[in-house]
């Protein structure tokens, strides 16, 4: 599977996750890249605090999102 293909396949899982977290009144917020480990957490849009996560990987997003 070429580079290219990987990176647009995880792309698009990300903007999946956006989109159900917009649906759902959150936020998905990529880590900075100065950061050592690349991450995600998911915010409350409303209240502008963490509703799940730190350092969060697409595997833990799309869990949370399964199970809510």
């Amino acid at each position: 599977m070429p580079i290219n293909s990987i990176n647009s396949s995880y792309t698009a899982r990300e903007q999946k996750f956006r989109r159900l977290a917009k649906k759902r009144d959150l936020r998905l917020v990529k880590s900075r890249k100065k950061y050592p480990y690349d991450g995600y957490m998911i915010v409350d849009v409303y209240f502008n605090r963490i509703d799940y996560g730190g350092l969060l990987s697409l595997d833990d997003v799309e869990e949370y999102f399964l199970q809510s």
